[in-house]
């Protein structure tokens, strides 16, 4: 008798018009961290945001293939059980490498990815990786102390400086919930182990628009994370200004440009 298959299903909210775009989050994030682009972005778009296995509310299914390619596959299988069998595709960082190779496997209409992960020439960086890592241990140390702790203003600021490119535009509220959200992840240092040795390849048959763009106060993925060899020649690289690692409270306005401008049907052309 052939084994029963389990369903996926992933925490998820759907608002919006227009053509789907699935917005995924970075490691130990959750799907909140759209917020400040959704509304901008509902009018023009059906906006899919989305917590990845283990992570936000999203539970960790039992045998979860914990490498990108494993987590794109699962995304992926989720979006066509609720309808969207190929999506336009936007990440950030983690989520910006599984949209590549949700890409990859012909399953995307376009990816726009927003300081995404995996694209260095062979290991992923020790600055990269201990910047990552960092930013769980932090809370972690602290503990009850981050909320005294994150009330005065330099100390939030240089805690998150490396993250955010204008960090004094992040609520603190935000800040406080996100680590939350983190040390409650059940799969964050299972995907930091996954990761380890892995990266984006063979990216070069894909058809399908693709937008990159790097901020240029992006101190977590370098000039070593942004290797262009593996993706095909009609990528855009964007460089913008001011943006950080996850520039959705540094420029609001300019990240929903850029994700509107990617999932359009003239992105290929441009």
């Amino acid at each position: 008798m052939a084994a029963r298959r389990t369903e996926i299903v992933l925490e998820h909210t759907r608002t919006g018009e227009g053509p789907p775009l699935v917005l995924l989050h970075g490691i130990g994030g959750r799907r909140a961290m759209w917020d400040p682009i959704v509304p901008l972005l509902a009018p023009h778009r059906e906006v899919i945001t989305i917590d990845l296995p283990g992570f936000g509310a999203s539970p960790l299914p039992e045998g979860q293939d914990l490498r990108a390619v494993g987590i794109a596959r699962t995304v992926a299988d989720f979006c066509a059980s609720i309808g969207l069998e190929r999506p336009h595709y936007g990440g950030n960082s983690l989520g910006g490498w599984l949209s590549l190779e949700i890409a990859k496997a012909g399953r995307a209409a376009s990816v726009t990815g927003i300081a995404p992960a995996g694209l260095w020439r062979t290991r992923v960086p020790r600055y990269t990786k201990w910047q990552v890592v960092s930013l769980y241990d932090l809370p972690k140390l602290f503990g009850p102390l981050m909320d005294p702790v994150t009330r005065i203003t330099p100390l939030r600021l240089a805690m998150t400086a490396n993250v955010m490119g204008k960090p004094w535009r992040t609520p603190r509220s935000v800040l406080l919930e996100d680590s939350r959200a983190m040390l409650a992840s059940e799969a964050f240092k299972l995907t930091m182990a996954s990761a380890s040795g892995q990266r984006f390849a063979d990216g070069h048959d894909i058809d399908v628009p693709i937008t990159i763009a790097f901020g240029t106060r992006d101190v977590i993925l370098g000039p070593g994370c942004r290797y262009r060899g593996e993706l095909p020649e009609h990528t855009r690289w964007l460089t913008p200004r001011g943006w950080g690692h996850m520039p959705m409270y540094d420029d609001p306005k300019g990240v929903a440009a850029v994700l509107l401008d990617g999932s359009s049907v003239s992105a290929l052309a441009a």
